[in-house]
């Protein structure tokens, strides 16, 4: 059941950014549209931050893998992918 959510979200996730739900298909260079494109990066801060604030991996510094990213120290793009999947997983949990 769990696995059938993720790629629910991931699909819906995918044809957000990127118009497709196909999962082979990707026409966002993410590493870079999480810097430069307004409305990609504001989809992945907000949910970041909002995964920040339920202290839920407060192990992670999800500041610092912002910054790194953000800087281009790394290409932290996937990590970023991640955990924004991982709040928008636990948003969808709660709302049903």
């Amino acid at each position: 059941m769990e696995v059938v959510l993720y790629i629910y979200i991931y699909n819906k996730l995918k044809l957000l950014l990127t118009g497709s739900s196909k999962p082979n298909l990707n026409y966002i260079d993410f590493n870079n549209a999480i810097r430069d494109r307004q409305d990609i990066r504001n989809i992945v801060y907000n949910n970041i931050i909002d995964l920040k604030n339920r202290n839920v991996v407060d192990w992670l510094d999800i500041d610092g893998i912002w910054d790194a990213h953000q800087n281009k120290k790394k290409d932290l793009s996937n990590a970023l992918l991640l955990l924004s999947s991982l709040e928008i997983n636990l948003k969808f949990e709660e709302n049903g």
